[in-house]
């Protein structure tokens, strides 16, 4: 709790330095601008890190799971990223190839895949791929980057909890991404190249369609 808290602090400080300074009756409106830009992104950061938080609590998938199309996930995600990503001159686009559908929390997974992507901006990636495919009975959902990448030593520690390279983060990101995908009955794949990019691949099995029983009926 101590560490979340630190990590909470620091954005949260910013967040309060900029909208102070907003206040500044004398301040010019090109320095208005930037601080604004400044307070909305560590806003941003802020609502990033709570949403890892209670997506980690939550020791099993949620309730609300229900059969949601792959292509309904992708597009939620390229509608939550898209303008961050232009915003630091990134390329996000889609390719869908399966019209299958998942068993599966859509808000849950969603930010789930939002996380991989927004990793991928931070990791200085100027081009991101979501893609979708269909393997053996499983739905594959791919988030392909041409960032920093990682040795293979670092692959397996950023799957830890409050294991991070960022000087501002709470390390839960991939591992709130792999704990969401492993209720879901599905794994997490990671694949990076140093200097080259990662591919994070999630494996889930297909929702099967509802067996509805015959009604039975007793005589009396």
């Amino acid at each position: 709790v101590a560490t979340l808290a630190h990590q909470i602090r620091t954005p949260l400080s910013a967040a309060l330095l900029y909208a102070s300074n907003l206040g500044n009756t004398k301040l010019a409106e090109p320095s208005r601008t930037r601080f604004q830009s400044k307070l909305v992104d560590r806003l941003n950061e802020l609502e990033r890190q709570v949403n890892d938080m209670l997506l980690m609590s939550k020791g099993r998938q949620d309730a609300k799971a229900d059969n949601v199309a792959v292509s309904d996930i992708i597009n939620i995600v390229m509608a939550n990223c898209e303008v961050i990503a232009n915003k630091k001159s990134c390329e996000i686009f889609q390719q869908c190839s399966t019209d299958a559908s998942l068993y599966a929390n859509r808000d849950a997974l969603s930010s789930a895949v939002n996380n991989l992507v927004m990793n991928s901006i931070e990791a200085g990636a100027t081009k991101i791929k979501i893609c979708a495919t269909e393997a053996e009975g499983n739905v594959i959902i791919d988030v392909i980057d041409n960032g920093k990448g990682l040795d293979p030593q670092m692959q397996q520690q950023v799957l830890e909890p409050f294991f991070t390279t960022k000087a501002q983060g709470t390390g839960l990101g991939l591992a709130v991404v792999q704990s969401v995908v492993r209720n879901h009955g599905g794994q997490l794949q990671l694949s990076c190249l140093p200097n080259k990019g990662c591919t994070v691949s999630l494996v889930f099995p297909r929702a099967k369609s509802a067996v509805i029983l015959p009604l039975e009926i007793t005589h009396v």
